[in-house]
């Protein structure tokens, strides 16, 4: 397996820029603390359909203490000599328990970072994880308001199924077995397109239907200014 828990590859950007790719670890929580701080609260919104402010004990648990099997993500970062290294973006996905051969997505990009080829980097490297493991099917969740998705949708309605129920949209993607190569480009070619901001899950919020989800976007984080 290409993609376990010991993952750790240098890659360079379009723009030269030399990062490092890895697989997330229980260590990396202070990282993804700061790195979440420098969200912008549109950027939340967009991919965690909240503005909240702070990531709770439980929820930095869960999103870096992986199985690796079942709950899988890849990190981003920029090394310094003598200083920590910056969090930029972390890729992972999730299985659906009831499911097995289904996982849920979620990309984020720090802003300042965005629309560098990051998101379709780890997006990449995130299906081909997913498809060795038996994963056929990805899905995520969007916002309806989100102008990328719309075009995406447009553009590639064979291949996407939709669903829209209570103001979102859910979308499923069908992924190629892990030898089929060639149909797994096609696939990765589309999902780029869509790889910053398009597609998003608030994977901390567990198993919940699509009501209680928009009943937590309307719910003000204790933690949020007036």
């Amino acid at each position: 397996m290409q993609y376990s828990l010991d993952y750790s590859e240098n890659v360079t950007l379009p723009d030269g820029t030399d990062l490092r790719f890895r697989s997330i670890r229980p260590d990396d929580k202070p990282a993804l603390v700061e790195a979440f701080a420098r969200l912008s609260a549109e950027s939340r919104r967009r991919r965690f359909f909240t503005t909240k402010n702070h990531l709770s004990e439980d929820e930095l648990r869960y999103l870096t203490e992986c199985d690796g099997i079942n709950h899988y993500a890849i990190v981003a970062g920029k090394e310094s000599p003598g200083a920590p290294t910056e969090g930029i973006g972390v890729a992972r996905f999730v299985r659906v328990p009831e499911e097995p051969q289904a996982a849920e997505l979620a990309i984020v990009v720090v802003d300042k970072w965005q629309n560098r080829g990051i998101g379709s980097m780890l997006l990449e490297r995130l299906v081909r994880a997913a498809a060795e493991r038996g994963i056929r099917e990805i899905r995520a969740l969007a916002l309806p308001d989100n102008a990328q998705i719309r075009s995406l949708l447009e553009h590639y309605a064979d291949d996407v199924e939709v669903l829209e129920d209570h103001g979102m949209l859910l979308m499923t993607v069908h992924v190629p077995p892990v030898d089929e190569e060639d149909a797994l480009d096609a696939m990765l070619s589309m999902l780029r397109y869509a790889a910053l901001g398009t597609f998003i899950i608030p994977i901390w919020l567990g198993r919940r239907t699509l009501q209680q989800l928009l009943a937590q976007m309307e719910q003000k984080d204790p933690g949020e200014e007036e």
